[in-house]
């Protein structure tokens, strides 16, 4: 539990204990009724005296704020006698969050130029997007619901919205948060539960944006430990016993860039040692509709019960890159203090984005239009690969693309990635770096590469002008 402590400040260590416990209760962020830290615990947190963290619990509970049982804890104010069992989410609320009161000052992507083919941009390419249904969905909701114009809706999402969304999900409508596109989605739970110092485990290589939000928080990244099959569970159990995570952020269905994809049974396990070492998962879910083979296995959300999963699940780049919609997705205290941050970064997303998707969700167009998708997304890599098998050096590796737009090459030894990517640009072609898929320095040298984006023709004359640049 996180109470801002300024030793600098001419208001007492007590004072200003009892004003963020004042201030938390108000906003809600503490729930009538929830169990409060021991004074031993906070103190600890807090880095003050057990008699400072009394003298204040001895305010707090003379102004009527909270009560205090002996043998039992500390409890915030209201019918507590009738509280017969622990709540359910008390170990969450044990989590430190750091909810600010300042916005979150936004980056423009640099957008590649007109004239270069593109192999980094990972989106579909225009005329696999359901331009027409959306345009005829966006058309008719303006006219039915012209006011959606006019007002700014709700912070968490339009509820109409919402429930077309948990169905298409099988969620509960009421764990759903609408957010403008994922990158707002992982910046709302970075800025919610992690703060400087904070251990942060991720895949690597992973999403680059994603690493970005946890450095700016001041996270301690560490990496998961694996290899060709997955995540080594026993070493990361270790790890964790030397060092306790505060947030695993994965991207466990058609990981980005690799294309893998984690088995049930890993999902499992992960989410059991989350559990045990009571840390959040953020589970990050742009490409589980794009599969070439089998679809992925139940997402982590899915098979957590104790609100230890955080969910996100991108809309953008498969049906609606402009529209910059997706979903996050939390249960209990965790779900509370998303919201309040959301509502600290906004007054709500765009209700035209929001009306846009739930439009096409509605049409019952979504899973016709996926599969033509796939099957055309199929064809490309197939093409892509064998391209690749043809003009490539022998030496030059890539893994199996079970889903997604991307495919991750491991670079012939002696070979740099920065060399090539800027050789390639030169001659007209954009790839992206594998060093900016890590958050440490690496050994190997990789480069994705994407093959959804530009015309089939072009694509393939990327790769032979890559391939060539790598010789």
């Amino acid at each position: 539990m996180h109470i801002p402590i300024n030793r600098e400040d001419s208001e007492s260590l007590i004072s200003q204990i009892v004003s963020g416990f004042q201030d938390r209760i108000r906003s809600n962020l503490i729930s009538p009724g929830q169990k409060l830290p021991s004074v031993r615990q906070l103190a600890k947190q807090l880095h003050v005296s057990q008699m400072t963290v009394v003298n204040a619990y001895h305010q707090l509970q003379a102004e009527g704020w909270i009560v205090q049982h002996h043998g039992k804890g500390t409890y915030v104010q209201s019918n507590i006698e009738d509280r017969s069992t622990p709540n359910e989410w008390d170990w969450q609320s044990m989590l430190v969050d750091y909810v600010p009161r300042a916005q979150f000052h936004k980056t423009s992507r640099l957008l590649v130029p007109d004239q270069l083919i593109s192999l980094s941009f990972s989106s579909l390419h225009p005329d696999l997007l359901p331009s027409d249904d959306l345009i005829k969905g966006v058309q008719e909701e303006l006219i039915q619901n012209p006011s959606m114009l006019l007002s700014y809706g709700n912070v968490q999402g339009e509820e109409q919205v919402r429930n077309i969304v948990g169905d298409y999900l099988n969620q509960n409508p009421q764990e759903i948060i609408l957010t403008g596109g994922s990158q707002q989605a992982i910046n709302l739970c970075a800025r919610t539960f992690v703060g400087s110092g904070d251990v942060v485990f991720m895949e690597a290589p992973t999403y680059p944006a994603a690493i970005d939000v946890f450095r700016v928080q001041g996270a301690r990244i560490i990496q998961i430990p694996t290899d060709n099959k997955g995540i080594q569970f026993n070493k990361l159990i270790k790890l964790c016993d030397k060092v306790t995570p505060k947030l695993f952020y994965i991207i466990p269905s058609f990981h980005n860039p690799t294309g893998r994809v984690m088995s049930k049974a890993e999902r499992e396990e992960l989410l059991h040692i989350a559990e045990s070492y009571q840390c959040l998962i953020l589970e990050d879910d742009p490409w589980s509709d794009i599969y070439y083979n089998a679809p992925p296995p139940v997402s982590i959300y899915e098979m957590d019960t104790r609100g230890t999963v955080i969910y996100i699940k991108g809309f953008s780049k498969t049906i609606a890159p402009g529209a910059r919609i997706s979903t996050l997705s939390a249960k209990g205290r965790i779900f509370d203090r998303l919201l309040a941050m959301k509502s600290l970064h906004d007054s709500g997303t765009s209700l035209l984005s929001q009306y846009t998707l739930a439009a096409y969700l509605r049409s019952g167009l979504a899973d016709k239009n996926f599969s033509i998708v796939r099957e055309k997304l199929g064809q490309r890599l197939k093409v892509a690969l064998n391209t690749l098998d043809k003009y490539g050096p022998h030496d030059l590796k890539w893994g199996n693309v079970e889903g997604g737009l991307n495919i991750w090459l491991t670079l012939p030894k002696g070979k740099n990635a920065d060399d090539i990517v800027r050789k390639s640009y030169e001659k007209g072609v954009s790839v992206l770096p594998g060093t900016a898929f890590f958050p440490h320095e690496v050994t190997q040298q990789h480069i994705r590469m994407t093959f959804s984006y530009t015309s089939m023709e072009d694509m393939k004359t990327g790769i032979k002008i890559l391939c060539d640049t790598v010789m």
